[in-house]
């Protein structure tokens, strides 16, 4: 039986332009994205991922699903919510409060059809927003090439020919930086010189300070 003990949905994405990234990196940013929200994962494979998501009101635990499509023509990530926990509490609370309700037989189960919809209404909105919102984070807005062929931009071309740009950001480098001060990339080229070469900065204020 699937709805109301289950919930299936799919997100569908588009790549658009040049700044593609292939599915394996998407894959792993979308289990680590989850490992960092209060999520165990259970175990994962090549498409697919088993966790249990401890994200949820009133610390009800859904166990998840997600596979991943990466057909050329059809690019999505499918999710199922196990919700068999959320039904068993909400019946639990409706027949537990019913030994204690003060209406006649007909306000208890207009009370009871209420309750049972915002409940489960509200936790389902809210896990299910859980899982939507990490996927499309983990997508940031970018594009992917889902084929398995990664494509760098003619931007990004020219910043890995340039010497003295990064070549994963851009930001301007010059002889004495090892790690990118925008993005962080470590340079893997020493650029420092022993012993250093004053001569070529001239121009140039440079600072000295010792550390005892």
């Amino acid at each position: 039986m699937e709805f109301p003990f289950k919930y299936k949905q799919k997100i569908e994405l588009f790549p658009e332009d040049e700044s593609l990234k292939s599915s394996e990196f998407f894959f792993n940013e979308l289990i680590s994205e989850f490992s960092q929200n209060k999520a165990e994962i259970k175990n994962y494979d090549k498409n697919n991922i088993s966790l249990i998501s401890k994200n949820s009101l009133f610390f009800v635990k859904y166990p998840i699903k997600i596979n991943f499509n990466n057909k050329p023509d059809n690019f999505f990530v499918a999710y199922e919510i196990d919700l068999n926990k959320l039904v068993n509490i909400t019946f639990f609370v409706v027949l537990f409060s019913a030994l204690f309700s003060i209406f006649s037989v007909t306000g208890y189960l207009i009370f009871a059809v209420i309750f049972i919809v915002v409940f489960y209404g509200i936790n389902l909105f809210f896990i299910n927003s859980f899982v939507e919102r990490t996927i499309l984070k983990t997508a940031g807005g970018n594009s992917f090439d889902f084929s398995g062929n990664e494509n760098i931009s003619s931007l990004q071309n020219e910043w890995i020919e340039n010497p003295n740009k990064c070549s994963a950001c851009g930001c301007e480098l010059n002889d004495l930086i090892l790690d990118c001060p925008d993005c962080g990339l470590k340079i893997r080229k020493n650029r420092h010189y022993v012993p250093l070469d004053t001569s070529k900065y001239q121009e140039k204020n440079i600072k000295y300070h010792f550390k005892k």
